[in-house]
């Protein structure tokens, strides 16, 4: 396996890992073709994602804007998450933020790249995805969603509230695009105790909470978890948020990706 494909493929586990921190293993039984569905929205998310960061050398805040963006959309589609119990203009604004900024943001995005980057650090040299791998990518992700969509679980929010975040992901990606004029240059990958520790802390967590985590199975919203799992992995990713956030305030120092 080549170095790009290690990169996807590793990315790609870890946030299966993430779903069913929060699913629970049980969840493989309940629901057999879910992990299929999910594998195909990771991979081919992350395979664009790896190109992006190659092509254009982006930083952690660049994968936070761009994580906004997608998150916003996946929200919209597979969730439903930003039309459940809207707050204002049709929108559930505080579970929409954090959820994109503390899971797609800094959980689903930089911890992954640089957790990925200590497994198989990053040979910017690798082959880039070509404009048919583009497309090949887009239509399966379309494709995966899509059979979120035709479950008739997913909410789909009023006009004015699938306007509002139509609004909000133009608005993000507007401002990606914007931060891309930034001239940039890649580094070498160094590892950071601190960071490496945390990583590692959360695979442990995650993968504590599938196994074991799985007693309480409720229905959150349009999906299948566990409810002592939700409670521990969203405090601790909110937390993991605050403290990653903070360390990049105060110390000024890019977390590589």
């Amino acid at each position: 396996m080549n170095n790009r494909l290690k990169i996807i493929f590793i990315a790609t586990i870890f946030n299966l890992l993430f779903e069913y921190s929060l699913r629970g293993i049980n969840n493989l039984v309940m629901q057999p073709f879910l992990p299929l569905i999910l594998f195909s929205i990771y991979f081919t998310l992350f395979s664009m994602v790896e190109d992006l960061i190659v092509r254009f050398k982006l930083k952690d805040y660049h994968l936070m804007v761009l994580a906004f963006f997608y998150g916003t959309v996946y929200g919209a589609l597979t969730s439903g998450i930003v039309f459940i119990r809207p707050s204002f203009l049709g929108v559930a604004w505080v579970p929409m933020v954090l959820v994109n900024i503390a899971w797609w943001g800094v959980l689903q995005a930089v911890v992954t790249f640089y957790l990925v980057n200590l497994i198989s650090t990053r040979d910017w040299h690798h082959p880039r995805l070509s404009y048919r791998g583009w497309v090949l990518c887009l239509t399966i992700n379309v494709a995966a969603v899509l059979v979120f969509q035709t479950t008739g679980l997913i909410p789909t929010g009023t006009p004015v509230g699938r306007l509002s975040i139509v609004i909000v992901a133009l608005a993000s990606l507007l401002l990606f695009l914007v931060l891309l004029r930034r001239k940039s240059k890649h580094e070498s990958f160094k590892q950071n105790t601190f960071l490496t520790a945390i990583s590692f802390t959360t695979v442990s967590l995650l993968l504590f909470s599938a196994i074991f985590l799985i007693g309480d199975p409720i229905r959150s919203n349009t999906s299948n978890i566990n409810a002592l799992s939700l409670k521990v992995v969203s405090w601790y990713t909110l937390g993991l948020s605050m403290v990653l956030l903070g360390y990049r305030l105060i110390t000024k120092k890019e977390i590589p990706v």
